[in-house]
């Protein structure tokens, strides 16, 4: 549902546009946008800038460009974006123009993530405590054992086959924990995903990831050397190790966790916008998505920056919470890093909520990138910096994908309704019933138009949006559930399709039960 209302939105500020240029893509030719503020970047190396298109960023934020551009140039264009904006990419490249204009009128930021309460302490407190350092060097370190992991190259590909069998190694003996490598059409790199399926709600999708390629820039090439330990092994060193731990604590989520490997995100955030655009195609529910993107570089005094462009500004702020409660000896700040800096404007840009927790000040980002001395050594050779992500990434995981373990159960009286409930979007609210005896019971919901509140009953086992003996499916908050049953306990749910308030719920108990 929300994700719609960002369409819409979205397609709304596109009336605006004004007639757009119905330029065809020449042979080799592709769409990107980027800021404004690269416009000399952009024509230097051949763009051709959709002149009928102007439109102001929302929040005051500059114009967007919508242009075509040899794909030949691209490399040279990450790098000239490196060197001058200190953005790693800076533009994203579409498939058509249609997609590229979609892209342009996202606004900076959403607040679309319900934040979820916080209360899974005992588990995010002993997983953190088991982060392991020298679990994340080992794995930069195998990565920078490759020459380069640029998206063309030789190299490139056996370090996707390698992260593939690196991570369905870590879940071999996992039932509910899947691996795959995920193919690009116009390059040979593949992204990597593993899938820990959630056992209540398998189709609400929390997500981590970074990117697995590399580069030094337009010369990346065979035999380049670009090992990209910050930027960005450091990122899937990270994300490698939180696998590891949630596969450790021997739980299956109740939502299902992707873990990404982009491939090709120096080069428009191509990999991940692939990924991104295939589910939002799909209409998959992706609840959540954390960018990590160079983790292990200390540049500022402080020690988590969360970026507020193109992301959600409720799942920073949830963020945030999490270092307070679980790592409050760290300290963060918030900085911005520019149009398409990572993989987290991919998600943004297809409508779900996204964040990207980064290594320093965007000023103050590692000199290192995108040269031969993106080493380890170059960055922190113990992996302490990166170790504080990883327990941020252990935390949200956890507190994301699964249920509020202190979700208060309310207990009905038989007759006795619930009066002047309210809530919000997917909120949900939990009750019991009990019979001692056979008989017939009815469980109903009532409130005014406008709302809409679904109930799910069931008895004697548990209730989710997944599992229910009694699921009325109507629309409102008018419902009922009819039961002839032993004597037991009904649990029930109370979900909010869309904001309610003033609903009543009751259950009342019939000792005769009606002949048919």
């Amino acid at each position: 549902m929300k994700k719609t209302l960002v369409t819409l939105a979205l397609f709304g500020h596109m009336s605006a546009f004004g007639a757009i240029d119905s330029t065809e893509l020449k042979e080799g030719e592709v769409w990107i946008t980027t800021d404004a503020d690269a416009k000399h970047l952009i024509t230097q190396h051949g763009a051709d800038i959709l002149t009928s298109f102007s439109h102001k960023g929302f929040a005051a934020y500059p114009n967007t460009l919508v242009a075509k551009i040899h794909q030949n140039q691209l490399a040279s264009l990450s790098s000239h974006m490196h060197q001058e904006k200190h953005r790693c990419g800076g533009y994203m490249v579409h498939e058509n123009q249609e997609k590229a204009l979609r892209a342009a009128a996202m606004p900076l930021s959403v607040s679309l993530f319900e934040k979820p309460v916080i209360s899974h302490h005992e588990t995010v407190e002993s997983l953190i405590a088991q982060v392991e350092p020298n679990n994340i060097l080992t794995t930069i370190e195998n990565l920078t054992s490759f020459t380069n992991r640029f998206y063309t190259t030789s190299t490139g590909i056996a370090a996707s086959d390698w992260l593939f069998e690196r991570w369905s190694e870590e879940i071999k003996e996992v039932s509910f924990a899947s691996a795959r490598q995920i193919s690009h059409s116009e390059y040979p790199q593949k992204s990597v995903e593993v899938t820990l399926l959630g056992s209540k709600y398998p189709e609400e999708i929390v997500a981590v990831g970074g990117h697995l390629d590399s580069t030094v820039g337009s010369w990346t090439t065979e035999g380049t050397i670009s090992p990209g330990a910050d930027d960005d092994a450091s990122g899937i060193a990270t994300a490698t190790e939180a696998l590891r731990l949630m596969i450790a604590s021997g739980i299956q989520p109740d939502r299902t966790i992707k873990f990404y490997a982009y491939a090709a995100e120096e080069v428009g955030l191509r990999g991940s916008q692939d990924i991104a655009e295939t589910l939002n195609e799909q209409q998959a529910n992706v609840i959540a998505v954390l960018q990590l993107d160079m983790t292990n570089h200390q540049g500022s005094a402080h020690d988590v920056t969360f970026m507020t462009d193109y992301t959600d500004a409720n799942l920073v702020e949830f963020l945030t919470e999490l270092m307070d409660t679980y790592i409050s000896e760290l300290t963060y700040e918030t900085d911005r890093c520019g149009y398409a800096c990572s993989d987290h404007a991919s998600w943004h840009n297809a409508g779900y909520s996204a964040a990207i927790p980064a290594e320093s000040f965007f000023h103050d980002t590692n000199p290192n990138l995108h040269t031969p001395n993106d080493t380890l050594e170059n960055s922190d050779p113990t992996a302490s910096h990166a170790t504080k992500f990883a327990k941020l990434a252990v935390a949200y995981l956890v507190e994301t994908s699964l249920d509020d373990i202190n979700s208060p159960v309310k207990e009905l009286e038989g007759g006795v309704p619930v009066e002047g409930l309210s809530s919000g979007y997917f909120d949900e609210q939990f009750f019991t019933f009990t019979t001692t005896e056979v008989g017939e019971v009815t469980i109903s919901i009532s409130g005014p138009q406008g709302g809409d509140a679904d109930l799910y009953v069931t008895y004697d086992g548990p209730v989710s949006k997944t599992e229910f003996d009694c699921r009325p499916f109507q629309n409102g908050s008018n419902e009922q559930c009819i039961f002839n049953k032993p004597a037991g306990t009904f649990k029930i749910m109370l979900r909010g399709y869309r904001n309610f308030n003033d609903v009543s719920i009751v259950a009342s108990f019939n000792q005769e039960i009606p002949s048919d």
